[in-house]
């Protein structure tokens, strides 16, 4: 078989067929159509060449003009008005997350590079507020084109834990750019001077198709505190057709913000009962509000470990997708072997992290931690995840003063009848409070807070338990985890945390619309 010929090619051919058969026989009316082919598209191939020069001669196929200039941001973040000058990469950025960052630095990592301590960076002066716009001024040395992502790196109050957040995505028009923040931007040649303008976007570059429910937010009560970590309970075997199994496709959003969401147990599409908690930073008003939720449909959707978590035993690897220091006021889940700064000793002890802690006392006497930042109790619930051993000594899990001084308002351990209870002290006199239902060495969720009168606690969620035998009010107080000799005891804790109290101790309801597209 012969390779098809092109069209143009096929009519020449025949016109010189035709020129030779008119030679012997007739007019040439062959050669003339031969001709006519040649003189049309030669002319328009000679056009097109002209055109493609030109442009390429003003560097339309350059990648200097390709490349937009422009910030798009992820949700919850601000950037925009990205600008070169000087080997410097300028641009506008904030956070809107409903938390304070701390000994924050940005980061420029350029595409086909991985975020390391070599990148381009710049420390941010103070602390950046959430809602805060300031603007960062990045050395990165080099000319546009440039294209890349603006990381931030931060740590929270008291913690020297550093967290990462991805900003999202800059690309700068490889003209370099001289501006003055608050002035008009523009382009330099020797020839002209132009104006470019700016694109910003804050919706998510990447985009993933979701069914979605709308969640109606119902408080009969007065507002929230802000934030507020919202309960969200729900059946996900009836929403399996559209989750994933651990239900990493699930998210939840103010409008078009995402929320922080951190799922503490039911974590499956087969489970009865999920459990998430939700932080929203404005509070929830008194009356009806709503928020939604989606499942994202992308075929490999999981926790991303910023805005979508779950409690740190959930994972494969242990933390793994845990955010939890993002959603509640206080957190921490013990990760690793090293007990994180910012806690506190007291005492005679042993303590053994690994991946949650263990804290054992000894026949030589009794101790543990605190957390070196006091809050209040009547604004916080503090909540263990945790078990004693035995009930044939005892524990703390408490708001103590620092370094375990008075006033105290403990979950211990009533060793006569072999209950969790509920105690305080402050030096007088004093009154367990039994809670019926632990077992020794098996995880459980007990929850502590304290008003003007008296202190509270819950085990698993159940109805609290009061005391005011032996109550002094304190609005500045520490969390504390002890474990008491002469009798050795341990006292094992996967993660604690502190949420806000809710409205007169009632937690908004939560109503779910139907599922759309």
């Amino acid at each position: 078989m012969h390779p098809r010929r092109p069209a143009l090619w096929k009519s020449i051919v025949q016109g010189i067929r035709s020129t030779r058969h008119g030679l012997a026989s007739g007019p040439q009316t062959g050669a003339q159509t031969a001709m006519e082919y040649l003189m049309t598209y030669g002319w328009a191939i000679i056009v097109i060449a002209v055109v493609l020069g030109a442009m390429y001669s003003l560097g339309i196929f350059s990648s200097n003009t390709l490349i937009p200039t422009r910030c798009v941001a992820e949700t919850g973040y601000y950037c925009e008005q990205p600008l070169y000058s000087n080997g410097n990469l300028i641009v506008e950025m904030g956070q809107e997350t409903g938390k304070t960052w701390y000994s924050a630095t940005a980061v420029f990592v350029p595409d086909n590079s991985s975020l390391s301590g070599t990148n381009p960076s710049y420390a941010i002066p103070g602390a950046l507020e959430s809602g805060q716009i300031t603007n960062v001024t990045i050395y990165v040395g080099y000319a546009p084109p440039m294209q890349g992502r603006l990381y931030v790196r931060y740590e929270f109050l008291g913690s020297s834990v550093q967290y990462i957040a991805e900003l999202g995505d800059i690309s700068i028009r490889g003209v370099p750019i001289t501006a003055t923040t608050g002035q008009s931007t523009s382009t330099t040649s020797t020839t002209s001077t132009s104006t470019i303008s700016t694109t910003t976007s804050t919706t998510v570059s990447t985009t993933i198709a979701y069914y979605y429910s709308t969640l109606t937010l119902t408080n009969n009560q007065a507002a929230s505190a802000a934030p507020f970590q919202q309960m969200v309970k729900f059946n996900p075997s009836s929403y399996s057709a559209y989750e994933q199994n651990g239900l990493g496709n699930v998210r939840f959003y103010q409008g078009s913000t995402e929320l922080y969401s951190w799922c503490e147990s039911g974590c499956t599409n087969g489970s009865s009962n999920a459990i998430f908690w939700v932080r929203i930073p404005n509070g929830v008003p008194n009356g009806s509000n709503t928020i939604s939720m989606r499942f994202y449909q992308s075929t490999n959707t999981q926790y991303d470990g910023t805005y979508a978590g779950e409690a740190p035993q959930l994972s494969s690897t242990y933390a793994q997708y845990d955010n939890g220091a993002s959603v509640f006021n206080f957190y921490d889940n013990f990760a690793g072997s090293s007990l994180r700064a910012g806690w506190d000793y007291i005492g005679s002890y042993s303590i053994t992290q690994n991946n949650g802690i263990v804290i054992q006392s000894s026949s030589s006497g009794s101790g543990g931690i605190y957390w070196g930042t006091a809050m209040n109790p009547q604004t916080n619930v503090l909540e263990f995840d945790a078990y004693a051993s035995t009930f044939s000594s005892s524990v703390q899990m408490a708001w103590e003063g620092a370094g375990q001084t008075n006033p105290q308002y403990q979950i211990g351990i009533d060793t006569s009848n072999g209950y969790y209870d509920l105690f305080n002290w402050n030096s007088g006199s004093s009154q367990d409070v039994d809670m019926p239902g632990g077992i020794p060495g098996s995880y459980a969720l007990f929850g502590l807070w304290a008003d003007n009168a008296q202190s509270y606690a819950t085990f698993n969620y159940g109805s609290p338990y009061s005391n005011n035998v032996g109550f002094t009010a304190s609005t500045s107080l520490y969390p504390t985890l002890l474990a008491y000799g002469p009798d050795t005891i341990s006292l094992a804790v996967q993660w604690v945390r502190a949420r806000a109290y809710p409205p007169s101790g009632v937690m908004p309801s939560v109503s779910f619309g139907t599922v759309q597209a």
